[in-house]
């Protein structure tokens, strides 16, 4: 069958846990050997992502909440499908909730504020000093979260992946990251140190969303200068 004349139908993408995207479909002939290609771009970006695929699904970690993704599958040689491409906009992420040795955490019992990353590694709450609290960074600067919680939190071993995700002014994806924890080394006398993987080095405005296990934590507002 020669590979333009492939079809693929039944192109479907979905996500019940805003931390896996599920991405299914059928085509008009068996899975290849090589299996096939899948290509998908995030709106208000211009990277190209690929995955190969041994069978008509595939699930991508992490998911960005509050995006478009465009999907479209190709050979492994890189011969486009016939097919519609896919576009799917993940919803937006609601609000981070959990239960954690008996004990209910939601968005509203953490206090998030945004700090100058200390220069102490393993760095605590005491090594942050209240002029260190700020929105507005230099290029190339090292933020970080000091979160205190405001209610009782159960020792529990929960594996808490927490997603950082900065958006432009205009709501377009500028970087994202993952780190996993443990819920009960996350926190010391109702205190957690967060340091940020990515910040920007082109000024401007920004907002970063924090999220625990899909669940939205913290949204804040930040400013790069030169």
């Amino acid at each position: 069958v020669p590979a333009n004349s492939i079809t693929a139908t039944d192109f479907h993408a979905q996500t019940d846990d805003y931390q896996t995207l599920t991405i299914t479909w059928n085509t008009s002939v068996e899975i290849p050997k090589d299996g096939w290609l899948l290509q998908y771009t995030i709106t208000g970006t211009d990277t190209v992502w690929s995955v190969v695929c041994k069978e008509n699904t595939t699930n991508l970690t992490p998911v960005l909440p509050g995006t478009t993704y465009t999907f479209k599958l190709l050979t492994s040689d890189g011969v486009p499908l016939l097919s519609d491409k896919l576009l799917y906009e993940v919803p937006a992420a609601p609000d981070f909730k959990g239960t954690f040795g008996g004990m209910e955490v939601t968005r509203a019992d953490l206090e998030f504020k945004m700090c100058k990353t200390p220069s102490r590694s393993n760095w605590t709450y005491k090594d942050v000093k209240d002029s260190d609290f700020t929105t507005t960074f230099a290029a190339k600067q090292r933020a970080s979260f000091l979160v205190k919680l405001n209610a009782s939190y159960g020792s529990d071993s929960t594996e808490m992946d927490i997603l950082y995700l900065v958006r432009d002014a205009e709501g377009n994806p500028v970087s994202s990251s993952i780190k996993t924890y443990r819920w009960r080394d996350m926190w010391s006398k109702y205190y957690c140190e967060l340091d940020i993987p990515n910040i920007p080095s082109t000024p401007g405005s920004y907002i970063i969303s924090v999220y625990f296990n899909g669940g939205l934590a913290a949204e804040q507002a930040f400013t790069v200068q030169s």
